[in-house]
């Protein structure tokens, strides 16, 4: 049970880190402890392990605070994405499913067909990029000053380091991404990963829902379209170019995962699901 002195020493660091827009430099530091992400993987392989990154109570407590302001301005921003159903009040992959077969149905009641690319990045909270979300949250949610630079402070400088069992690995920075585990580490993905797509998808024409790094990107088609294998094919293309241009980022060089296109023919009471299989070429920059 923290003591009287514990609580003021607690406080007292909040106010400075807050008003200092300074984290602090002791709790940058993280470690990492691998978890496999299924049972039935092969744990002889890097790719299967989930990078969950320890970081202090202290750390845990500035972030929670931090959040409880950060938060609800962001969400009240007219730039925060409705079509993203992670990290926000009274959403879930429950209102993203619905979103998405609502609009498919519509488009089959209408007579129309649906081409849908489901996509994920591979280590996709490694990718990231500092100066990219700085910029973002400062044009697109005007958060400068002190805030800004909190942030900044927040997800720079750090560190971190493997631990298996006795064994550690040497300490390593972080150039890029945010840490897995962490309460701010979610909602700055979100803001992030909104601003690329609202910049992207929403000039192509292209619709899209998110729940959290799972992105589906779908265009509605008429049967003309479907029958015309230059236009399908140029359809593709666009969804291909979109998650490429989304999803690739210049500090994490991290290639893209591969795509599933799904066109849904007829109308609700009989349609047939025709799934081709679309091979993104993985991106580096």
């Amino acid at each position: 049970m923290l003591s009287n002195l514990d609580l003021l020493n607690i406080f007292l660091l909040t106010i400075f880190s807050f008003k200092s827009g300074r984290f602090p430099v002791s709790m940058k530091l993280g470690q990492i402890t691998p978890l496999l992400k299924k049972a039935r993987l092969d744990a002889a392989d890097d790719s299967n392990f989930r990078p969950i990154t320890n970081l202090s109570t202290m750390s845990k407590l500035l972030e929670r605070l931090a959040l409880a302001r950060l938060q609800p301005h962001l969400l009240r921003s007219t730039n925060y994405c409705t079509l993203q159903s992670a990290y926000r009040p009274l959403h879930s992959t429950e209102t993203a499913l619905l979103k998405v077969t609502d609009d498919i149905y519509r488009s089959m009641d209408n007579g129309s067909f649906t081409a849908l690319v489901s996509l994920d990045i591979s280590a996709a909270f490694d990718t990231l990029d500092h100066s990219i979300l700085s910029s973002h949250l400062q044009s697109d949610f005007s958060i400068e000053g002190t805030t800004l630079a909190w942030i900044q402070s927040y997800i720079s400088g750090r560190r971190t380091f493997v631990q298996v069992g006795r064994s550690a690995s040497c300490q390593q920075p972080c150039i890029a991404g945010v840490p897995q585990g962490s309460i701010l580490g979610s909602l700055l993905f979100a803001a992030y990963y909104i601003s690329l797509i609202g910049c992207v998808v929403g000039q192509l024409g292209i619709k899209h829902h998110e729940y959290a790094d799972d992105t589906q990107l779908y265009v509605e088609m008429t049967e003309e379209t479907l029958s015309t294998g230059s236009r399908t094919a140029s359809i593709v293309s666009s969804l291909g170019f979109c998650a490429i241009i989304c999803f690739s980022t210049e500090a994490s060089r991290t290639p893209l995962l591969l795509g599933q296109l799904n066109v849904m023919l007829g109308r609700r009471s009989q349609h047939s699901c025709v799934s081709l299989r679309v091979v993104l070429q993985s991106v580096t920059a």
